[in-house]
């Protein structure tokens, strides 16, 4: 229980930017119904199929990056620096359109409000006799 917790603490800031993959994860402290769960996996699928393209944009940057300057271990330039800012922007924008989605269309009132409970009650461990 206690290595769960601690390793939950250490990924703690990814993985709340992503709500939709933190619902997945506390999807037994939610109350998630089987009918909520198919939904979310539905999301989390298209997701993916969304994501593919920008991983492989990431993929490619970093292998030309490498390519260019890690060999001569300089740091990348203000070009390659701005488009991998854009690509994780991107990112971000895209988990957070897919977040709002499972929270809206998916979760109950009382399970939104339980949920942001655990985003920001996540520094209270002695709360969570479950």
């Amino acid at each position: 229980e206690l290595m769960k917790f601690s390793e939950a603490r250490n990924h703690e800031s990814n993985e709340h930017d992503f709500v939709m993959m933190f619902v997945m994860q506390s999807r037994e402290r939610l109350g998630i119904s089987p009918q909520q769960f198919t939904k979310l996996q539905y999301l989390q699928a298209d997701f993916i199929r969304g994501f593919a393209p920008l991983r492989e944009q990431m993929e490619m940057l970093q292998m030309e990056v490498q390519e260019k300057f890690g060999k001569i271990g300089k740091e990348p330039d203000s070009e390659y620096r701005e488009r991998g800012a854009k690509l994780q922007r991107s990112i971000m924008e895209m988990q957070s359109k897919f977040s709002e989605r499972a929270v809206k269309d998916v979760l109950q009132p009382s399970q939104r409000a339980m949920l942001g409970e655990l985003l920001h009650g996540q520094h209270r461990p002695e709360q969570s006799g479950g």
